[in-house]
């Protein structure tokens, strides 16, 4: 179950980079990320709202490989 709660955080954070990449999300533009987040992260400091939604996905995407993993081992 987790494993697919993971694989629809990796598709809906999908679906947002094409938003973002078509212009659906303007608002996201230039944005500025917190240094907290950039921290966490470990991202540059020109470091875009982009950038962090691609990091997220990558991570989702590797808990979702685990999750699957560890369901296949039960």
């Amino acid at each position: 179950m987790v494993s697919y709660l993971e694989q629809e955080a990796v598709r809906t954070y999908t679906h947002a980079l094409k938003d973002m990449d078509e212009g659906r999300c303007p608002q996201f533009k230039n944005l500025k990320l917190p240094l907290e987040i950039r921290e966490y992260w470990k991202l540059e400091e020109n470091a875009t709202f982009r950038d962090l939604i691609l990091c997220i996905r990558a991570d989702e995407a590797c808990h979702r490989e685990v999750n699957r993993d560890f369901s296949i081992l039960a």
